[in-house]
């Protein structure tokens, strides 16, 4: 996995040398996957009962408010390009992404569950 603020300074580095998002939509995905990932261990070691040690959990909360930070940078960016419909549209196909990973994954593990 790529890390979400190398990817978003990626785009960064992008539009401000001129160039369309179009043509970075594949950085921006991997800003959303870093993202996500961030949060799922974020999530594991809050969740975890072996997870004593909260200087993990805090290293954990602040990279994850860090991505947030950067998410709103990101909007900020797409916005300004390409307005506010296409940071709905970037969000909504990512949402759907997500859930059809989600689904993937449950999937796989019922049917190997049954083997």
């Amino acid at each position: 996995m790529i890390d979400p603020f190398t990817a978003l300074a990626a785009v960064k580095a992008a539009v401000s040398a001129g160039q369309e998002l179009v043509n970075v939509t594949k950085q921006i995905g991997e800003f959303f996957d870093g993202v996500d990932e961030l949060r799922n261990n974020h999530n594991k070691k809050k969740n975890s009962l072996f997870s004593g040690d909260d200087e993990n959990s805090m290293e954990t909360f602040v990279k994850l408010q860090k991505a947030k930070d950067a998410e709103e940078e990101l909007r900020a960016i797409v916005i300004a390009t390409r307005g506010y419909s296409a940071w709905v549209s970037y969000r909504r196909s990512e949402l759907e992404h997500v859930e059809n990973v989600k689904r993937e994954k449950l999937l796989l593990n019922s049917v190997s569950k049954r083997w």
